[in-house]
């Protein structure tokens, strides 16, 4: 079994595993900044002043509660977001860019310890998380004048070498505040995987995604 598919199943069994006796469930929704991590074995294409800069994004899900402890619990859930980055023409096409926009369905189980202070909670959260690619486009725009166009194509899911991959994975990293049943959370997605099928001389793209976001907690 590869190493995804170990990762995959164990976070589905621990998603069921807490819904199934949770205590809490939580209805979250929020915006983002996304950008893809883009290198080979020899350049790091997405570095600081590279053509690849982040695009704004939504994300929106439903995360269920196991306490453990009094500080301690287990949040697992499933989060539709939005991914993707915007590329900037060289200099010498100025004015034209392309936005590469992904849709994702993760799954995400993490540890979150709480530290309660009255009436208000703060706490922090780590753990891994799988997504699966829904459907993404690329909008393709710029110029000036006569000149200015903007066009848009489906992004091919695939092994081809002009395609993306569905699968991903990672780590997810959590800070926030509780307040009654209110919840407030700055999150950071890291991509551990590939999700480009071009893969020559080591060539990979990884998801990147700085996100906030409102919640409601619901008691069960």
């Amino acid at each position: 079994m590869s190493n995804f598919l170990k990762i995959f199943v164990t976070c589905i069994a621990l998603l069921a595993t807490v819904c199934g006796v949770s205590q809490t469930l939580a209805v979250k929704a929020g915006g983002n900044l996304s950008k893809f991590h883009i290198s080979d074995n020899d350049v790091t294409y997405s570095g600081s002043g590279s053509v690849y800069s982040p695009i704004v994004g939504a994300q929106v899900g439903v995360g269920a509660e196991l306490a453990i402890t009094e500080v301690f619990a287990l949040e697992a859930g499933f989060r539709v977001q939005a991914r993707g980055v915007k590329r900037n023409a060289p200099q010498e096409y100025s004015g034209w860019e392309a936005k590469y926009n992904l849709i994702f369905l993760d799954f995400p189980v993490m540890g979150k310890a709480a530290l309660h202070l009255g009436d208000i909670s703060l706490y922090g959260a780590a753990g891994p998380y799988v997504g699966l690619g829904l459907i993404g486009w690329e909008r393709l725009g710029g110029g000036g004048g006569d000149s200015t166009s903007v066009s848009t194509a489906s992004i091919p899911w695939g092994s081809d070498s002009d395609n993306f991959k569905r699968l991903d994975y990672g780590l997810n990293f959590s800070i926030g505040a509780e307040l009654s049943t209110v919840q407030v959370s700055l999150n950071y997605g890291l991509g551990l995987a590939n999700v480009s099928a071009y893969t020559d001389n080591g060539f990979a793209v990884r998801n990147r995604v700085l996100g906030v976001s409102l919640g409601y907690r619901l008691g069960l």
